[in-house]
């Protein structure tokens, strides 16, 4: 019940997105045991194990690598592939 009503806020998040900012680049990104750059729905998933968990250079190098390839298109293009990878 909590799972879901997180993606809902999530899903509502991305639908105003849409819609106020269609051109802004928006993208996702999960924290568990590893760390999943999902970005923009575009292109594969990157997955970071735990060693960059306690590691802030090795995090940073790779989340400024993973944000220029991971979110580079705007939520008008992305905006049917967010919602699914949030569902």
């Amino acid at each position: 019940m909590r799972l879901e009503c997180v993606k809902q806020t999530i899903i509502g998040q991305i639908d105003e997105m849409h819609k106020k900012y269609p051109d802004r680049k928006v993208g996702l990104i999960t924290f568990s045991d590893l760390i999943k750059v999902i970005g923009d729905g575009s292109k594969p998933v990157i997955t970071l194990d735990q060693q960059y968990f306690n590691d802030y250079n090795l995090m940073l190098k790779n989340g400024i690598a993973a944000a220029a390839t991971q979110f580079t298109l705007p939520i008008k293009e992305t905006y049917q592939q967010m919602r699914t990878k949030v569902q």
